[in-house]
């Protein structure tokens, strides 16, 4: 059998907190270690509301749906904290993803 290496300690987190207390982690897109569906399913999510249209409700459903069940199936406790956010806290949860990523390589717009 092949063995699979499903946790690779190697791959840098971001850290999201309130008053000094880390309260989840998200893994740097792109890097070597993150799961290929969080990558795709974020690059779907993030294409979507990057488009310069507006979405249909159907849509945002959809595109969030695809992700956030990514996310709960690899990062449960990013996803509990997530779901607990107003738009505003979101918006710069994602926005602060991508830029941290992005120091790391990551484009979303080519990913």
């Amino acid at each position: 059998m092949f063995e699979l290496d499903l946790e690779n300690e190697n791959t840098p987190m971001i850290d999201f907190g309130h008053d000094g207390k880390v309260l989840f982690q998200l893994p740097v897109l792109g890097v070597k270690g993150v799961p290929m569906g969080i990558t795709s399913a974020f690059t779907i999510f993030w294409d979507k509301f990057q488009a310069g249209r507006k979405l249909t409700e159907s849509e945002a459903a959809q595109a969030w749906g695809f992700f956030i069940q990514t996310l709960a199936d690899t990062y449960p406790d990013a996803t509990r904290q997530l779901a607990r956010l107003d738009e505003d806290n979101l918006s710069h949860v994602l926005k602060h993803w991508v830029s941290v990523s992005g120091e790391y390589g990551f484009d979303a717009g080519k990913a």
